[in-house]
C-alpha cells in the first residue's frame, strides 16, 4: 500500500498557520514541508490536437508542520530570510540575520484566530502535498 502524501487543508488559523486533515495516523512528521496547492491547477494543451493532456501544479504557498496530532497536523508558513548585515561598532560586532515568517496568502474571511503561486488565496480544502519528508531512513528499525 502506498503512503498518502496529499491532504486537504481543514482549517486556517491566521495568517501564518493552518491545519491540515493529516496527522500521526497517515506518517505526518514535524518539519515535513507541503505545498497548498490552487485545486484547478494550469491546463496543459497538446499544441497538436489542442486535447488537454494534463495540469500543472500551481503552488498557493508553503508550510511547515509544528504539531502533530493522530488525525491534523498545525502547519505554519516558513521562516524566509529578509536580508544580512553587519555591524562595525565598538559594543557589537559581526554578521547578523534577521528572519521573520512569509505571511501565506490566505483567504481572511475564513480566519478564525485561534491559536498562539497562484494569486489565489488559500482556502479550507485546497490540496496539501508533501514535498519534504523529516523522516529519516533507518536501518533494522
Amino acid at each position: 500500500m502506498t503512503e498518502k502524501t496529499t491532504f486537504k487543508v481543514a482549517k486556517i488559523l491566521d495568517e501564518y498557520t493552518l491545519i491540515i486533515n493529516g496527522g500521526s495516523a497517515d506518517n505526518v512528521h514535524v518539519d515535513d514541508t507541503f505545498n497548498i496547492l490552487d485545486k484547478d491547477g494550469s491546463p496543459v494543451k497538446d499544441p497538436d490536437t489542442d486535447e488537454i493532456i494534463g495540469h500543472l501544479d500551481l503552488i498557493k504557498g508553503t508550510v511547515v508542520v509544528t504539531l502533530v496530532q493522530e488525525r491534523m497536523s498545525v502547519c505554519t508558513s516558513p521562516e524566509r530570510v529578509n536580508y544580512k548585515f553587519m555591524a562595525n561598532l565598538n559594543i557589537l560586532k559581526g554578521n547578523f540575520t534577521y528572519s521573520e515568517k512569509e505571511r501565506l496568502n490566505v483567504d481572511l474571511d475564513q480566519l478564525t484566530g485561534e491559536l498562539g503561486k497562484s494569486e489565489e488565496p488559500i482556502r479550507v480544502g485546497d490540496p496539501a502535498k508533501l514535498i519534504k519528508t523529516s523522516r529519516r531512513e533507518s536501518s533494522g528499525e
